[in-house]
């Protein structure tokens, strides 16, 4: 019956690529998009005997692309794997590797969305490509594009998409769609715009080209087969000790109201306007979500931020405190030149691998376009410093001020940062939430459960794994770890780094560092990652816990678990799917519930109540007016540009997220400064709690449990 259902999907998906040259599988994580997409090439190979076909996968995917298409009864010479990666590259040979014994027939494109959704990247720019050889050759291709996230909070995510591929618009027509559709997509200057702003045509071209199919189909499609287990959303509560939380009070409120971070865009203070507080958004933002993570990433980022000041300050005092000597500050700060011969660096490796927000995903190069507006900016940065620079030669008090003034904030910052140090020195060796995360794995895998942990950043993944390596319970059990690349860490705070390796295991007196992500997966889910049973390991070799980075959360099938501990809090609700599809996928061992843990403390969640508003657009765009009021909303087709407006979703795709927000809401005190933020939690309570706006066409207010309180 499965099958049956696939082969309906795989047969929709033929029809629409007849009809337009391309058709998008964007079901919910776990549904079996590849599955799919080897049977609709299975069914081309059928009708078009000799056709060929292409699949274009991330190379780390092609070990699944593999036993997929062999389950339908490919053969390796019945199809071309292509990396994906290399797309995104300058100087390789993509095309004329893709376009070898006259290409394929058939293209597949695993996560579509990555690199396409932005036209201004290599690989969108790279499609274009062959569009255009396709068009001038006169060859007509099929396109199937599988992505479970085809936007994230832009409808041009969908235009982007669709435009490299869409080689029959003539499709439209018959479909009784608008005409001028076909000139949208052929002229991005008038299409993008006009596309995104209609919602009837914008709908309708979505409900046409991408299948959408969610669990609940699939469970009334095959009632007996119970192929999908329930959602059970766990709180998992981190209590700190009296004395941190006050430590990270007076820290948090330190960031908002004290420091200057001077290292952020130091050209402000030639603009007499220093504090500029909004510059600091992004900064205030990465200490939030690292100290939300785990005490050791906060710890990185503060020494990462006295270690650029401190640069920083080093540089200014090698220059005068005149105009020339600023300038000189300035050029070296943004890279225009160079510092002199056995002078120290601005920055070093260790500082941008603190800085950077190390989701994992794949690298992707800037396109050309990218690279042109770049050199703009920077010619105006230079510009700019010029003028200024210039300005003050006539005024060198006022460039004596400006000089003092960023050595004074320097030696300010720095001492507050010292003093956060201070205050935390305690909890950065302790670390209570990894405690209580690391007694919650035991207490599951004790009763004989496999565990998945996965966090935004891969520093903390180590230290988790470093900890819970020593434990005795979890080393016996036996652990894994799976990051995007080879990182430094430095274990209790120690100047000496240690180079951790992207995939290790751990079990028993048996470590293994280096060793191929793969095999990490063989050992802790063998019967999803071993087509054979007797590829499995043996009982005694398996591993019971599984620690990872993002790099976790596209592509890998791990439903050998059934419990999954978010350590932080994703903010995109779709890299939350993304993580949850790891485990919520059909299972060979009985299942009724998947439990998805949320690892936070309630005073940490409360300090990014502010995010609230972010995820509210995603969700369901800007319904609020100007004075904060809330519409009512009693059909989904009201909605505005947003993610649950414009898509199809499973009822639980963010399962206890209502809980979540409605904590926020009654445990944060009503405030002057509060009432739009509260408005906006509120009605995303209203939304979400509706079974996502499509499963009800009237629209009620009702609350979860309290999870705080």
């Amino acid at each position: 019956m499965l099958f049956e259902h696939q082969k309906s999907g795989a047969q929709h998906c033929l029809r629409v690529m007849q009809d337009f040259g391309v058709a998008v599988c964007a079901d919910s994580v776990g549904l079996g998009k590849s599955r799919l997409a080897a049977t609709v090439a299975k069914l081309y190979g059928e009708q078009n005997n000799g056709a060929k076909v292409a699949i274009i996968a991330a190379k780390k995917l092609h070990d699944n692309w593999e036993r997929e298409m062999a389950e339908l009864g490919f053969s390796s010479n019945n199809y071309e794997l292509y990396n994906k990666n290399l797309m995104s590259r300058k100087g390789n040979n993509f095309l004329t590797e893709f376009n070898r014994y006259g290409g394929a027939d058939i293209i597949i494109l695993d996560e579509a969305h990555e690199g396409i959704r932005n036209y201004r990247n290599r690989i969108h720019r790279t499609c274009l490509q062959i569009q255009e050889q396709d068009r001038k050759s006169g060859r007509q291709r099929y396109f199937l594009l599988l992505t479970a996230t085809p936007w994230n909070n832009r409808r041009e995510d969908i235009y982007n998409i669709l435009s490299p591929f869409l080689n029959r618009p003539e499709g439209f027509n018959q479909l009784n769609l608008p005409g001028e559709l076909v000139t949208w997509f052929q002229s991005r200057d008038i299409g993008v715009e006009n596309f995104t702003d209609n919602t009837e045509i914008f709908r309708r071209v979505y409900k046409e080209l991408f299948l959408q199919r969610t669990r609940q189909m699939l469970r009334e499609a095959t009632p007996d087969m119970n192929l999908y287990a329930k959602r059970v959303a766990e709180w998992l509560p981190v209590e700190f000790e009296i004395s941190t939380e006050e430590a990270l009070e007076q820290i948090f409120t330190q960031f908002e109201d004290s420091l200057f971070i001077p290292f952020a865009d130091p050209i402000r203070y030639l603009r007499e306007n220093v504090e500029q507080r909004s510059l600091l958004r992004n900064q205030r933002r990465l200490f939030l979500q690292r100290a939300e993570s785990s005490m050791y990433a906060l710890q990185r980022t503060i020494k990462g931020f006295g270690s650029r000041i401190r640069k920083l300050q080093n540089l200014l005092e090698q220059v005068t405190p005149d105009a020339d000597g600023l300038k000189q500050f300035l050029l070296v700060h943004y890279e225009f030149e160079s510092l002199p011969k056995n002078q120290p660096t601005l920055f070093d490796q260790d500082d941008w691998e603190t800085f950077n927000e190390d989701y994992e995903e794949e690298e992707e190069d800037e396109s050309d376009e990218d690279q042109e507006e770049g050199q703009q900016r920077r010619q105006q940065l230079r510009t700019l410093i010029n003028n200024y620079t210039d300005a003050l030669r006539d005024n060198p008090e006022q460039a004596q001020y400006i000089y003092n003034r960023i050595l004074s904030d320097c030696e300010g910052d720095l001492r507050q940062l010292d003093q956060v140090q201070n205050l935390l020195a305690g909890e950065f060796l302790r670390d209570h939430k990894r405690e209580q995360v690391t007694n919650k794995v035991k207490e599951l895998i004790d009763k004989g459960h496999k565990v998945l942990l996965i966090s935004t950043f891969s520093d903390t993944v180590i230290d988790y794994y470093d900890y819970m390596c020593r434990d005795g319970i979890i080393g016996a059990k036996g652990i894994g770890m799976a990051i995007g690349a080879t990182k430094s860490y430095y274990r209790n705070n120690s100047s000496a780094a240690i180079t951790v390796a992207p995939h290790n295991f751990y079990k028993g007196s048996n470590h293994r560092t280096g060793v191929k992500r793969a095999q990490v997966f063989r050992l802790f889910a063998p019967v999803a990652s071993c087509k054979k049973p007797t590829d499995r390991p043996t009982k005694s070799e398996e591993i019971s816990v599984l620690i990872g980075s993002e790099t976790l959360s596209v592509g890998q099938n791990l439903q050998d678990a059934d419990y999954i501990i978010n350590i932080d809090l994703p903010w995109n609700p779709m890299i939350l799917e993304q993580r949850i599809g790891r485990i919520d996928r059909p299972k060979a061992h009985k299942c009724e519930n998947i439990y998805i843990y949320y690892a936070n403390s309630e005073s940490q969640l409360l300090r990014q109540a502010s995010r609230l508003a972010n995820l509210n657009k995603k969700l369901v765009g800007e319904l609020a007016t100007g004075e904060g009021e809330i519409p009512t909303i009693t059909d989904v087709k009201n909605l505005g540009a947003s993610i649950y407006g414009d898509t199809l979703f499973d009822s639980e795709v963010l399962p206890g997220y209502i809980d979540f927000i409605n904590s926020l809401v009654n445990a944060r005190k009503l405030e002057q400064g509060n009432l739009q933020e509260e408005s906006l939690a509120l009605m995303l309570i209203n939304y979400v709690q509706s079974n996502q706006c499509h499963s009800k066409k009237v629209i009620n207010v009702t609350y979860g449990t309290q999870w705080f309180h």
